[in-house]
């Protein structure tokens, strides 16, 4: 897109990435998180957004605190918090959105935009063979306040999960 001209960007590409280092009393290990997210519209305003994560221990044994835990809430739903804790994983995240207006017609602006059905596809991959995914649906309703509440239901290794976000 071209901001000078009064069009907007297709897409947008943003990552991060941190390393750790610890040492000490019975502890030393390297260990690095890195992740990279993609939005993209495809058409008007339905867009699909991919996150994608990755944890690598290089060496050494993390403590507890600093482990990878895969499940529950803020990743892979629909499985169990601490379901996955492998030395190195992948996850990725796809999320699918639509946004409307209050008569239920596509969105012209973000700003106009009062539901947003949602499909989410999870998976993540690990070491020793672990694997798990999962598929999800969710609603968001962007209050008139400017908070979005959304429920979400998954499907994944422990059955359905219900899910509560606000934003």
């Amino acid at each position: 897109g071209d901001e000078d001209n009064y069009q907007e960007k297709r897409g947008n590409l943003y990552g991060q990435t941190n390393l750790s280092f610890g040492f000490g009393e019975g502890i030393c290990y390297l260990q690095q998180k890195a992740s990279v997210n993609y939005w993209y519209r495809i058409i008007g305003r339905i867009y699909i957004e991919s996150e994608t994560r990755a944890g690598v221990t290089y060496f050494g044994v993390a403590p507890v605190t600093r482990s990878f835990y895969l499940g529950g809430s803020t990743d892979l739903k629909g499985w169990n918090p601490n379901a996955f804790n492998p030395r190195f994983y992948a996850l990725e995240i796809l999320q699918a959105g639509v946004p409307l207006t209050e008569s239920f017609g596509i969105a012209p602006s973000d700003d106009m935009s009062v539901f947003i059905p949602k499909l989410y596809l999870m998976a993540a991959a690990g070491d020793n063979a672990t694997l798990g995914l999962s598929i999800g649906i969710g609603f968001e309703w962007r209050t008139p306040l400017g908070v979005g509440v959304e429920p979400q239901v998954f499907f994944g290794g422990d059955g359905f999960k219900f899910y509560f976000e606000l934003r």
